[in-house]
């Protein structure tokens, strides 16, 4: 369920998603179904130059044993996104900047995908040349957002570029490359440094229709890391330091489709996403593979209020090749109404 309030240059939009446990369970048994509730503002500062945007949300806490679940700890950061920033336009030139928090348990309903147990910032400025378009884009991002002492720090620094074309009546291509460092600070006992080099890139296809537009991706990533143990001295007076290179290659491929029927006030939505993980120590093999579908009806409008309910379902796995019973797959049905104001 969407609420939408709308005065002039600022709007406020309220949601709440629940998505129920379809495993069976005995009747004494904990309720695991999971909901989310999320605050969402905007304002218009200086016109289209520049609009500030801020997010908070809370997704409800698992149960733990036979104890009743917890709908929502607001003093939780494990359960939470926090988000904020500002983006605008000047003449050709397009810009951003975002700061953005989220727990390590925050589990997103609303079919975004949204990286879990980081916090930091990006910024961005993009420029148009005619059918052109130039991206430059930062970012510093580090883990363990509950700030856990039994777990390290790792920061992840990555700066790139990315191009497009756009040609009329064609579909419209874009590749990127980024290219990052990673650090780790505040390590436990137990826990070597971990440093390395990071890279991904990839490109896109995007082509709209009359009446449909899809997207199709792919990506590839590469991360090369150095875990160095602390020097030690041996027996001969002499220090020596232990050190393993361990180095990730991680393909994806992605798909989106839209359909806008021209008798019907209906839209459909499909989208997909496969991505696979291997390393260099043979300790990583998944597959994981996300499905969803949507049927989006406009119920009606007034000079007050247009609603939208949405029916959907999706499906989700997940190949550990290494140690199966980490595998897992999943069926979802759910529905959304949509109220942009009263």
């Amino acid at each position: 369920m969407l609420l939408n309030l709308d005065n002039n240059n600022r709007t406020l939009k309220t949601q709440y998603f629940e998505k129920f446990d379809d495993k069976p369970r005995l009747l004494a048994g904990p309720n695991n179904s999971q909901e989310q509730f999320g605050l969402l503002a905007t304002s218009s500062v200086f016109g289209r130059y520049l609009t500030a945007e801020g997010e908070i949300a809370y997704s409800s806490s698992p149960s733990i044993g036979q104890r009743p679940q917890s709908v929502f700890d607001f003093g939780e950061t494990q359960n939470r996104l926090l988000r904020f920033g500002v983006k605008g336009s000047l003449a050709d030139f397009t810009y951003g900047a975002e700061y953005r928090s989220v727990g390590r348990d925050f589990f997103n309903l609303n079919n975004a995908k949204i990286a879990k147990d980081q916090e930091g910032a990006e910024v961005w400025l993009q420029k148009n040349f005619g059918i052109f378009g130039f991206k430059l884009s930062g970012s510093d991002f580090t883990n363990n957002v509950a700030r856990d002492p039994a777990f390290p720090l790792i920061s992840k620094l990555q700066g790139g570029a990315s191009a497009s074309i756009s040609p009329s009546s064609w579909p419209s291509l874009s590749v990127f490359y980024f290219r990052g460092l990673q650090r780790s600070l505040n390590e436990p006992s137990g826990f070597d440094p971990q440093n390395g080099s990071l890279d991904s890139f990839g490109a896109s296809l995007y082509y709209k229709g009359s009446q449909w537009d899809g997207t199709l991706a792919a990506t590839y990533s590469i991360s090369d890391i150095v875990s160095t143990s602390p020097r030690e001295q041996n027996a001969a007076g002499r220090y020596y330091a232990y050190s393993s290179r361990e180095r990730t290659m991680s393909p994806g491929l992605s798909f989106g489709f839209n359909y806008y029927p021209s008798l019907f006030p209906v839209q459909l939505t499909a989208f997909g996403t496969y991505s696979r993980s291997t390393s260099s120590d043979k300790y990583t093999n998944s597959d994981v593979l996300n499905l969803g579908a949507a049927l989006n009806w406009k119920l009606g409008s007034s000079s007050a209020a247009k609603s939208t309910l949405s029916l959907g379902a999706g499906f989700n796995a997940y190949l550990d090749n290494v140690n199966t019973y980490n595998s897992y797959h999943d069926v979802s049905v759910w529905a959304r109404l949509k109220i942009p104001a009263f």
